[in-house]
């Protein structure tokens, strides 16, 4: 993804700009296309990375508060796993890095507690694929990505990107299946996970950030030292109101966040997704995944309740963006 349109591949971030109003979007929206596709594809052929046998019992209300908590939390932090895990820290990212640690002690502190206070509550139930809502949620979320890039491709200047279009499309297809095969898509791993408990904790989520984290160590260097410019240049911004046929320019370098300082509204992002992660077993990417593929919780209740949080992150980050000493950012001032 940055090798050929400069940009990261942070879900949270590009889920929220699929709602925006910003032009320049469209990649985004080939790239959540890809992923829709990509996460129904990859649970047809592998439905054990959907299955939710053993999942602590979560009701409507508890998806709600989990899907907006996680919403809230990731746009006031900037990133959730893919953002600042995956993206974040193989670039030894200082924000990355606080973050990381913020959302995984509050994510483990509240599974940790939740599973203490109702040990047996394991409500889960094994995936029924041949139910109706669950085929018709697959169909509509289908034909919602293929209307989705219908209505981009009809614009002259997203048009004349279809080649990085293809490449979004194509890195959100391998994400999303990347997520079904991990088990990342499964409640039970990720609760198991999270809750530190010594008969049962699972550890492979470690080993699935950890070879995500590797591969970025050795890829983002190879890119940026590499390519003097990414190989399918996107519009170089995104908030650009001109069209290509009026000379927007072109993206020559990739746009990695260049912020340093740790903020209140970093900090405070990465606590409150820490802990709707915690009580949902659910972060962004996982979350698209299994209410694309029709899993009644995540698609009626905890989406609609991440794009509410997300929508009221804007104005309480500008509320909470107050000035912070030297000593936060290094002595360099507040960076851009």
């Amino acid at each position: 993804m940055l090798a050929a349109t400069g940009k990261l591949a942070g879900l949270s971030g590009i889920f929220d700009g699929v709602f925006s109003r910003a032009s320049g979007r469209g990649w985004k929206v080939l790239f959540l296309s890809g992923f829709t596709v990509g996460g129904v594809v990859a649970g047809i052929v592998y439905p054990a990375g959907l299955d939710q046998t053993g999942a602590p019992a979560l009701s409507s209300l508890g998806y709600a508060v989990a899907g907006f908590l996680v919403g809230l939390g990731t746009r006031l932090g900037s990133g959730c796993t893919s953002g600042h895990g995956l993206c974040g820290l193989p670039r030894l990212s200082r924000r990355s890095i606080v973050a990381t640690l913020t959302f995984l002690t509050s994510g483990i502190a509240t599974a940790s507690v939740l599973a203490a206070w109702n040990d047996s509550a394991s409500g889960g139930a094994a995936l029924v694929t041949h139910e109706t809502p669950v085929l018709a949620a697959r169909y509509a979320s289908l034909a919602a990505a293929a209307v989705g890039t219908l209505l981009t491709l009809t614009k002259r200047e997203e048009r004349a990107q279809w080649k990085a279009h293809l490449v979004s499309f194509l890195c959100g297809g391998s994400f999303a299946g990347g997520l079904v095969l991990s088990g990342m898509t499964q409640r039970a791993k990720v609760v198991n996970f999270l809750a530190l408990r010594r008969n049962s904790w699972d550890p492979s989520l470690m080993f699935v950030l950890g070879f995500g984290v590797m591969v970025g160590l050795v890829g983002f260097p190879l890119v940026t030292r590499n390519l003097g410019a990414p190989l399918c240049r996107l519009p170089a911004k995104a908030e650009e109101e001109q069209s290509l046929a009026t000379g927007t320019p072109l993206a020559e370098k990739f746009e990695i966040p260049t912020r340093t300082e740790l903020d209140v509204p970093l900090v405070l992002g990465g606590w409150l997704f820490g802990i709707g992660w915690g009580v949902g077993g659910l972060c962004p990417g996982p979350a698209v995944v299994a209410a694309t593929f029709g899993l009644p919780g995540p698609a009626l209740a905890f989406m609609p309740s991440l794009v509410v949080g997300m929508r009221a992150a804007g104005p309480l980050k500008g509320a909470l963006s107050l000035p912070h000493p030297s000593w936060v950012t290094g002595g360099k001032g507040k960076a851009s």
